[in-house]
């Protein structure tokens, strides 16, 4: 039931869960904590809302939504990068392993869910994005937080440039560059 792409499943993740924030805070010059606290006030998260974080990692969002006073739910398909998130906390937050393309959770569920840099992730975008429906309450909120293609040629042009060292910059953070290589595509 593992709907990662090749290459990209638990065990990878595994491998990079330890210094997993520090690569990307190296990666994105620190731009992804910006981010993450924009796509929160973007789904506009209340007290006591139901909230899923789907794809947590080490549960950015999950701890941004519960600091807005919602009941929160981080899931994610790597037990250690749930350690790291149950470890950050918050102890309100409940933390649980689940592929984000079959949820163990009852349909209309949440009145939030919010992603951040998981789909690219999944062999099947929309079986994914209508798990992500389905676990959603009507009239709730969907946010996802995902890199598209630049806009402009010259964007697109600085961006290949970027690219050609994201492979070699995140195994040297991590210690495994095959799990940056496959994002340039």
């Amino acid at each position: 039931m593992v709907t990662v792409m090749s290459g990209c499943g638990p065990d990878h993740f595994s491998r990079i869960a330890r210094r997993y924030d520090l690569a990307n805070t190296v990666l994105t010059a620190g731009g992804h904590h910006r981010w993450k606290r924009r796509a929160v006030a973007a789904a506009e998260v209340r007290p006591g809302q139901r909230v899923l974080d789907a794809g947590t990692g080490t549960g950015d969002l999950a701890r941004l939504a519960a600091a807005r006073g919602a009941q929160v739910i981080g899931a994610d398909l790597t037990p250690a990068m749930l350690a790291i998130a149950r470890r950050r906390g918050p102890a309100s937050a409940r933390w649980v392993i689940a592929d984000v393309a079959a949820l163990p959770f009852r349909s209309a569920a949440f009145d939030v869910v919010l992603t951040g840099f998981t789909l690219r992730h999944t062999t099947s975008l929309d079986g994914t994005l209508r798990e992500l429906h389905r676990v959603l309450a009507p009239g709730g909120r969907l946010v996802i937080l995902e890199f598209g293609r630049p806009p402009s040629a010259l964007a697109r042009a600085l961006y290949r440039l970027y690219a050609a060292v994201i492979p070699a910059l995140g195994g040297a953070l991590t210690g495994h560059r095959a799990a940056y290589a496959y994002l340039v595509d």
